[in-house]
């Protein structure tokens, strides 16, 4: 990313786009890569129905965990902080970034190189007006923080709110994933995903003529994704579960109508369907609240495997 690293004003990047247009898994990537050339000062992923992660109490205290690790000399100002204050833990978002970030960070500055702090699936916090303060105590803190901020969601009001205030919209890099035409990542993802099946299992292919899954085969898929990876990464499980020729069910894939609902129903309809399965599909159907797989396995007396 030519933003991340670079000296200007655009401070934050919020990185938006609808369901399965992954976003997740760019952020995954670009917080792989930054952590590899030691540029990643913290990071933290957002998930709806996982506990914790769906919740934004921890989320400063986890930012400024990362922080202490990633940037080691400040790490003693971090600790003393807590050990002068516990409650620090329970104290309000403005007092724990100035406390347990500003504060430690404000000894060290020049020692502390650029780095970035990558946030994930902002939508998924419960916890929307928390959200939506985070965003303007950003506004206001940028200049007494040495970080880049990475910031990923799909465009849900409060966020979107949030980002109007002309503050905001002067430090902030918008890059609108639904405005990127995908396709092609989409066809290389496909690509490699088969031509790996295909090494792996070759007797299956043996008698097959061309490459498989063909050209036109490939392109069709793409255009049945219609930019959106949730549903390319589908069809590859879909067709890699080992339950059919994945020849037969890439025909299957084809031959069904466009969207995700389709696919979703298809995938349904091949599952084992054993009491296992029934209980899970019933207590989703049911349940008001999402709930995480673990949750869920203790509430059904299930093994989350």
């Amino acid at each position: 990313m030519n933003w991340a690293g670079e000296e200007n004003n655009q401070r934050i990047c919020w990185l938006s786009g609808p369901a399965g247009f992954g976003k997740s898994a760019i952020m995954q990537t670009v917080a792989e890569r930054l952590n590899g050339e030691g540029s990643l000062a913290a990071s933290f992923f957002f998930l709806r129905g996982a506990g914790a992660r769906s919740e934004f109490k921890r989320f400063i205290v986890t930012l400024a965990y990362h922080i202490s690790h990633s940037i080691p000399d400040s790490q003693p100002f971090i600790h003393d902080a807590l050990q002068m204050d516990p409650t620090l833990l329970f104290q309000s978002m403005e007092i724990q970034l100035q406390k347990l970030v500003i504060d430690p960070l404000g000894h060290i500055l020049p020692r502390t190189r650029h780095m970035v702090i990558v946030v994930d699936a902002l939508d998924e916090c419960d916890d929307h007006k928390s959200i939506a303060d985070f965003i303007g105590l950003l506004v206001q803190t940028y200049n007494d923080l040495p970080f880049q901020f990475l910031l990923a969601s799909r465009a849900e009001n409060h966020i979107a709110r949030a980002f109007t205030l002309d503050a905001a919209r002067s430090i902030t890099c918008f890059l609108k994933l639904e405005s990127y035409n995908s396709g092609q990542d989409i066809t290389v993802f496909l690509t490699s995903r088969f031509d790996t099946i295909s090494k792996q299992h070759p007797r299956l292919f043996q008698d097959m003529q061309g490459k498989w899954p063909s050209s036109y085969d490939l392109i069709a898929l793409a255009v049945k994704s219609d930019g959106l990876f949730i549903f390319a990464a589908t069809v590859v499980s879909f067709i890699t579960d080992g339950k059919g020729l994945p020849q037969e069910k890439l025909k299957q894939v084809l031959t069904s109508h466009f969207g995700l609902d389709p696919l979703y129903t298809q995938v349904l309809s091949h599952a084992n369907r054993d009491e296992a399965f029934l209980k899970v599909l019933t207590a989703i159907i049911y349940l008001r609240k999402e709930l995480s797989i673990t949750s869920l396995a203790k509430l059904l007396a299930l093994t989350p495997e």
